[in-house]
């Protein structure tokens, strides 16, 4: 059996050494791992081996959080990529952090089987990580799949519009409970800095008004939606 599966025994290599350093370091050595890895459902509808098989899986365990750990047995963790053929960070943008936590935004693309069907997908969200003794570990992954088809059919609205965005993350800020400010907002006071780029691209929109200002960070998806990734007040 051919196709996208692989193009991800392709893609797979002998691991590099695991540096947490970071909580940057954290998730590129956990995407490192995830990528050269493939379950054991994917396996089999491949013919054969992809990538490293699951062992990549067992070691992306240990970049988990004592408390994930201590809430998710290995076996039950590796078994939770059963489908997955391959995975490939596309983007990381560092949200927020502190000494002990820092969110990380990511997007992702994964090759895996589907109903018998081998698929890609595309995935955004945050990476939530916790600083311990052995380095940065990972906290939390939430992310959600994008919607692919507004992109194929142009269904985006306002999400596809930066300055939009930005709109909507600014004037609840300015405005909060105050009715009369959320009506009459004006919106003159936005101004795109970085310019929109293609998919994986940061733009930046800053915000000043009578009230204060904001700069907007945003990053674009695959499906052509923009993203805040951070807000800093001027």
């Amino acid at each position: 059996m051919v196709g996208v599966f692989a193009l991800a025994a392709f893609l797979a290599a002998a691991p590099a050494a695991v540096r947490t350093d970071t909580p940057f370091d954290a998730v590129q050595a956990w995407y490192d791992l995830l990528g050269r890895g493939a379950g054991a459902g994917a396996m089999r509808a491949g013919g054969g081996t992809i990538g490293a098989g699951e062992a990549p899986f067992a070691r992306a365990y240990e970049l988990l959080s004592s408390a994930r750990r201590a809430s998710e047995s290995r076996a039950r963790f590796v078994a939770s990529f059963d489908d997955v053929a391959h995975v490939d960070l596309l983007q990381a943008v560092e949200q927020s952090g502190t000494v002990t936590r820092a969110q990380v935004f990511v997007e992702e693309r994964r090759y895996a089987l589907r109903g018998g069907v081998q698929t890609l997908a595309w995935y955004a969200g945050t990476i939530v990580l916790v600083h311990e003794t052995a380095g940065w570990r990972i906290g939390a992954v939430q992310l959600a799949p994008e919607n692919i088809f507004n992109g194929l059919f142009g269904k985006h609205g306002r999400a596809s519009d930066p300055l939009a965005v930005a709109v909507t993350e600014v004037r609840p800020r300015i405005c909060g409970r105050d009715a009369g400010c959320t009506r009459r907002f004006d919106e003159s006071g936005f101004s795109v800095i970085v310019r929109p780029g293609p998919h994986g691209s940061t733009s930046l929109v800053r915000y000043r008004g009578a009230r204060g200002g904001y700069d907007v960070q945003l990053v674009r998806l695959y499906d052509g939606d923009y993203r805040v990734v951070r807000v800093l007040k001027a």
